[in-house]
């Protein structure tokens, strides 16, 4: 793994935030799709476009290296969980789309939390980030998500 990947789950932790704080936000839907592009199709238009995007709906947000090195997808590893945030950034973008505000809230929250990916390796350190972050959610909303 390398540091742009690092940048890339930074990213993704700073956009979640921000919907968090604004699970209203007209621009949730585009952005939260740009992001599951670069992971479900990582080229270099993709992550150009997400690039682009984030610096037009969320300025503030923290890119670091990501607006110089289009090719930060980490590949193949750890695909329960790229698929675990995939699956998320759906049911959120649905829960957008009528109107269920809370469920984008409790779903960005969830997804601010998702530990750093040199931890991904440790079960004891994914666990905890399912007992605490996920199992509340899941429960709550009755959702149906896959452990990783």
């Amino acid at each position: 793994m390398n540091n742009l990947l690092q940048e890339f789950i930074i990213s993704i932790k700073g956009v979640m935030v921000h919907y968090r704080n604004n699970p209203e936000d007209k621009n949730l839907c585009l952005v939260a799709c740009s992001i599951k592009n670069v992971i479900t199709d990582n080229n270099e238009n993709n992550s150009k476009i997400l690039v682009q995007v984030l610096e037009e709906n969320i300025p503030l947000i923290y890119l670091g290296k990501l607006d110089k090195d289009c090719s930060y997808f980490p590949g193949d590893g750890f695909p329960e969980i790229w698929q675990f945030i995939c699956t998320s950034i759906d049911i959120m973008t649905e829960a957008y789309k009528h109107g269920e505000t809370a469920v984008v809230y409790d779903i960005s929250d969830m997804l601010q939390g998702i530990p750093d990916f040199k931890y991904w390796n440790s079960k004891k350190n994914m666990h905890s980030y399912w007992k605490c972050y996920i199992r509340p959610v899941k429960r709550k909303w009755k959702l149906q998500l896959r452990r990783f």
